[in-house]
């Protein structure tokens, strides 16, 4: 779930990563109170639902990712699993 809005009154930039439902971690980064940036790495392939009260963007390097409004607010889009051989 992301949601742009205050951080508690914590001032500055800072960044956070948290487990996610579903074997993902999400790296978010936030300045002045604001959420501006959300990484979300997946643990293995497959859907990924993301509940966003803000407009986003999913993006693979510079190409936009291809989603699905599963419903109001959220979101759905495939994910893949990059291992080094």
């Amino acid at each position: 779930m992301i949601h742009r809005g205050k951080s508690g009154g914590w001032p500055g930039a800072w960044r956070i990563s948290l487990w996610a439902r579903g074997g993902y971690i999400v790296d978010m980064q936030w300045e002045e109170g604001a959420l501006t940036e959300a990484v979300t790495r997946a643990g293995r392939d497959g859907l990924c639902r993301l509940r966003a009260y803000t407009p986003v963007a999913v993006k693979w390097g510079n190409e936009l990712v291809q989603t699905e409004m599963i419903e109001k607010e959220l979101i759905a889009f495939e994910t893949y699993l990059v291992v080094v051989e």
